[in-house]
């Protein structure tokens, strides 16, 4: 019996290990690459923006003297472009509202009983409104939306992942960014909601 288990577990292992790595080859395809290019772009570094005039590089030059080195002008455009964008499309936190839709009764039916109910209502939604408001804060949504914003405008894509915190108040959610890198989805799937997985890939110290 608990080879059984044991050969079953294993197999259902590699079937999950077949399907994700579909969804990175496809992933690869249609997204990764074109994203590592463009978040190049983005990233690079300076090296290139000098030109040194000693173990023959920048010869193609006309240079006053052959020490250097000596600054290339080169605008990032793709930087550029963020910082033009990113004050735009997250430039706060959106104030969050709670409004409780109340019904239309017939006058018949709005009784006092009816009315001290609502009142319960409209309190919990006061309620849920602070704490709405209170989570972003807490937890710093601006940063890690900006994050996000700055991934979506490169790459095309940005991940805010939602979860629940463990705080000394309890358990709280909040809503926290991580590289679309680590984003895998079903490869069969042509939208979000029609996808069998979505995958995060994480790293976490072994002793976890």
């Amino acid at each position: 019996m608990a080879n059984e288990v044991r050969e079953w577990l294993r197999l259902l292992s590699q079937g999950w290990l077949r399907r994700i790595e579909a969804a990175k080859e496809v992933k690869r395809i249609y997204f990764q690459e074109s994203a590592d290019i463009l978040w190049g772009f983005l990233r690079r570094e300076y090296d290139d923006l000098y030109i040194l005039g000693r173990e023959g590089l920048g010869s193609e030059f006309s240079l006053p003297t052959p020490d250097g080195p000596y600054y290339r002008p080169r605008l990032n455009k793709c930087q550029e472009f963020v910082a033009l964008m990113l004050p735009h499309i997250a430039a706060r936190v959106p104030t969050r509202t709670v409004e409780p839709r109340r019904p239309q009764l017939p006058p018949e039916l709005s009784t006092s009983e009816f009315t001290s109910k609502w009142r319960i209502i409209e309190e919990a939604a006061k309620l849920l409104e602070w704490l709405l408001n209170y989570t972003p804060r807490e937890f710093g949504l601006e940063t890690e939306l900006r994050h996000a914003t700055q991934e979506a405008l490169v790459k095309g894509r940005g991940c805010l992942w939602h979860e629940l915190v463990d705080t000394p108040y309890g358990t709280v959610p909040g809503s926290f960014y991580d590289t679309v890198d680590n984003l895998l989805v079903d490869p069969d799937a042509l939208r979000y909601r029609d996808a069998g997985f979505i995958v995060r890939r994480r790293v976490v110290p072994a002793w976890v």
